[in-house]
């Protein structure tokens, strides 16, 4: 599957650039490069892009079914990426470990899980 990524600019007022990663069924959006926004294409009205909300409970229910169908897909290379990239979340990482279906780099997510208790005891 192809992607194509490209910047669009945001007028009226001026507010920056969009990144975009687009691909024939969905696309992300991102305006600092860290934080994305997944949309899909819907069906009705014709050919527009549709947000998926985490927050939502209709939209986590999709969300979760989409991971669900994907993650026996995603080859170990992948999941290992996946992996190291949430370890820089450590408070987030902390929050959802128990979650994990199943964790390649054990030791990875405990230096995670330090660093997060350290957060959080450093904030008291």
């Amino acid at each position: 599957m192809t992607s194509d990524c490209y910047s669009l600019r945001r007028l009226c007022p001026y507010l920056g650039t969009v990144q975009v990663v687009e691909t024939a069924l969905d696309r992300g959006i991102s305006v600092d490069g860290r934080s994305w926004q997944s949309q899909v294409r819907t069906r009705r009205p014709s050919d527009l892009w549709g947000s998926i909300n985490r927050d939502t409970p209709g939209d986590a229910t999709l969300v979760d079914e989409y991971l669900d169908w994907l993650a026996p897909r995603l080859p170990v290379a992948v999941r290992e990426h996946l992996e190291q990239t949430a370890m820089r979340q450590a408070l987030q990482v902390e929050t959802y470990w128990l979650l994990y279906p199943e964790i390649i780099h054990a030791d990875h997510l405990n230096v995670a899980r330090v660093e997060a208790r350290l957060r959080r005891a450093g904030e008291r």
